[in-house]
């Protein structure tokens, strides 16, 4: 059974910057799932992300404007804060993405509560350093 240290949620408008991040992650020496790299043609995609979480220790989430309107990745979020909260253990790890405070607080107000990173504040390096540390730190 793989285990992976991060999932990764993201709406597809923000691939480029999810690969990157999943990509500098990888490189760091982390396991990530990210569903371009992960799903093969003929999976059940809402089975394989389900799987996908459960063995995951963290979901970093890069939220955005499209991230907030987009099924997928809100049912990606659920499904993180749900087993995070039935588990007790920190999971979720936010990354603000062109997004401000009054957008998350307007939408998804639980998260105000759980510190998060902006990629207007900081380089992608610096977010994955830090997911890397938060990881092994385990």
């Amino acid at each position: 059974m793989d285990i992976y240290d991060v999932f990764i949620s993201y709406a597809h408008e923000d691939e480029e910057i999810a690969k990157s991040l999943a990509d500098m992650l990888s490189k760091l020496g982390l396991e990530v799932w990210i569903d371009e790299l992960k799903l093969k043609i003929g999976d059940s995609i809402s089975q394989k992300i389900w799987e996908a979480i459960k063995k995951s220790k963290y979901g970093v989430v890069v939220l955005s404007r499209y991230y907030l309107k987009k099924k997928w990745p809100i049912e990606e979020l659920k499904l993180l804060f749900n087993l995070q909260l039935s588990t007790g253990q920190k999971m979720i790890l936010p990354i603000w993405h062109g997004i401000d405070k009054k957008e998350i607080e307007d939408t998804f107000p639980f998260l105000m509560d759980i510190k998060a990173l902006s990629t207007e504040k900081y380089s992608l390096s610096a977010i994955a350093k830090e997911i890397y540390n938060v990881v092994n730190s385990i």
